[in-house]
C-alpha cells in the first residue's frame, strides 16, 4: 500500500527510497516489534531464574509475569488513543526510551516488589512498541506476509535468546536475560526511522465508514465480526501463556533435569522458522479458514500429549514442537483477519490490548489451577479457552474469506 496519508517526510533519508511492500522492509519493521515481545518469548526461562531467587517462589514469579502483561496492556491502551495524535515512529521511541530504563533498572534491584514495579513500566513501553508496529503492518496490501514476517522474526532472534541465556549468566550472572533485551533495544532503535514509510511519519487519520470502499461490505453484521475478530485472539492468549510460562517447569515436574529442558526448549522453538516460511507462502491461497480451524486443532492436540502421553523427555518435546508450530501459524492469521476487516490497521492496533489482558489472566488462570488441581486440571482448562477461540475465530473467518481479504471496514470514530 503506498503512502495513503501522503508523501512521507524525510526524503533523501537512507529509507526513504524503500518500498514498504517489500519483503526485506517487512523484516525490518517486524524486527522492531521482536523487542517488545521478546520478553514473553524468554518468559519460561526467566519463571525459572525468578521463582529460584531469594524470597521468591513460583507463586510471586507468576504474579511478576503477569504485572508485565498488566502494564503492556496499559501501554497499548494509551497507545491506540495516541495513534491519530503521534506518529507511529514516535510512539516507538517513546515505548523504547521507557523499557530500556526498566530493562536497565532489572539489573539492579531485589525483591519481588521492586522487580514487579519495574517489570509493570517495562511492559507499557513495550505496549507502546507492539501496537505502533502492529498498525504499520495491518496497512499493507499483504498483511498476512508482514504479520508471517513478524512471527518469523520471532522465532529466529527468541530461540538463539533462549540457547544464550545460560551462556551469559555463566559470565555475568543474573543481569543476563536484561542485557539481551538491551541488545534488541538497540537493534529497534536502528530500524525506527522505517516507520516513517506507508504513511508512517504522521498520525493516522479517522476514516468515516461511508467513504471506505469495499468489494462486499458487511454493514449490519461487521460489529458483530470486529467483536469475535479481537474475542478468538484474547480467549488464544489466555489459552496459551499458561502453559507457555509454565512448559519448562512442567517438564521439571516430570524428573527432566532443567538444563535438558532449556537445551529442548530453544531446539523446538526453531520448528517456528519453517512454519513461518510456510505461512508466507500461503498467505491467502486458501483462505483465513483452514489455517485457523487446523491451526488452533493442533494446538488442542500438544496439549492433549500433554496430558495423556508418557513422561519421557521424547514425548515432551514432540507436544512442545506441535505446540510451537500451531502457535506460530495461528497468530498470523487471527491478525490479517482483523486487518481483512479494517484497512486502516486501528481495529488491529486496538487488538493488542484485550489480547495482552488475555495474556496477562493466561498465566494467573493456570496458577490459580495448579494450586487447586495439579498440572492436569490447568491444563484441561487450557483446553476449554482454545476451544471458545476456535469457535469465535471461525466467523470473522469466513467473513474475511467472504470479502477476500478486500474489504475495508474503518473503525467507527468512537470505537477508539
Amino acid at each position: 500500500m503506498s503512502s495513503p496519508q501522503g508523501p512521507h517526510k524525510g526524503a533523501g533519508k537512507w529509507w526513504s527510497g524503500l518500498d514498504p511492500e517489500s519483503l526485506l522492509v517487512m523484516i525490518l519493521v517486524g524486527v522492531i516489534g521482536v523487542y517488545s515481545i521478546s520478553i514473553s518469548g524468554i518468559l519460561p526461562i526467566l519463571m525459572t531464574s525468578w521463582a529460584t531467587s531469594p524470597g521468591m517462589n513460583v507463586r510471586l514469579a507468576g504474579y511478576v509475569a503477569t504485572l508485565n502483561s498488566v502494564g503492556a496492556g496499559l501501554g497499548q491502551f494509551a497507545a491506540v488513543f495516541l495513534l491519530t495524535r503521534f506518529a507511529v515512529s514516535r510512539l516507538v521511541g517513546f515505548g523504547i526510551a521507557v523499557s530500556v530504563l526498566c530493562d536497565v533498572g532489572c539489573i539492579f534491584v531485589h525483591g519481588a516488589e521492586w522487580l514487579a514495579l519495574l517489570r509493570l513500566f517495562s511492559g507499557f513501553g513495550h505496549g507502546f512498541i507492539l501496537v505502533a508496529v502492529t498498525n504499520w503492518l495491518a496497512r499493507l496490501e499483504r498483511a498476512d506476509r508482514g504479520f508471517g514476517a513478524f512471527m518469523l522474526l520471532q522465532v529466529v532472534f527468541i530461540s538463539p535468546m533462549i540457547m544464550a541465556v545460560p551462556y551469559v549468566q555463566s559470565l555475568i550472572g543474573p543481569p543476563a536475560p536484561y542485557v539481551l533485551l538491551l541488545v534488541l533495544a538497540a537493534i529497534s532503535a536502528a530500524f525506527t526511522p522505517l516507520l516513517n514509510l506507508n504513511g508512517g511519519d504522521v498520525p493516522v487519520k479517522r476514516v468515516a465508514p461511508a467513504t471506505v470502499p469495499a468489494r462486499r461490505a458487511l454493514p449490519r453484521t461487521v460489529i458483530v465480526y470486529w467483536f469475535l475478530a479481537v474475542s478468538a485472539p484474547t480467549l488464544f492468549a489466555i489459552a496459551v501463556m499458561g502453559p507457555w510460562i509454565y512448559l519448562q517447569l512442567f517438564g521439571m515436574s516430570l524428573g527432566h533435569p532443567e538444563a535438558l529442558l532449556s537445551q529442548v526448549l530453544a531446539a523446538v522453538t526453531l520448528a517456528g522458522i519453517p512454519a513461518s516460511l510456510f505461512l508466507m507462502w500461503l498467505g491467502n491461497r486458501i483462505g483465513r479458514v483452514i489455517p485457523t480451524l487446523v491451526s488452533l486443532i493442533g494446538i488442542i492436540m500438544s496439549i492433549v500429549v500433554f496430558l495423556f502421553g508418557p513422561p519421557s523427555i521424547a514425548s515432551y518435546a514432540f507436544g512442545t514442537t506441535v505446540f510451537t508450530v500451531a502457535w506460530c501459524f495461528i497468530t498470523p492469521y487471527l491478525q490479517a483477519i482483523q486487518s481483512d476487516l479494517d484497512r486502516s490497521g486501528r481495529l488491529a492496533a486496538a487488538a493488542n490490548l484485550p489480547v495482552t489482558i488475555g495474556s496477562a489472566l493466561g498465566p494467573a488462570v493456570f496458577a490459580f489451577m495448579l494450586g487447586n488441581g495439579g498440572y492436569r486440571a490447568a491444563f484441561f482448562v487450557s483446553i476449554a479457552f482454545f476451544v471458545a477461540s476456535l469457535v469465535a475465530a471461525l466467523i470473522p473467518a469466513f467473513a474475511a474469506d467472504r470479502v477476500n481479504g478486500t474489504a475495508s471496514l474503518a473503525l467507527p470514530h468512537a470505537a477508539v
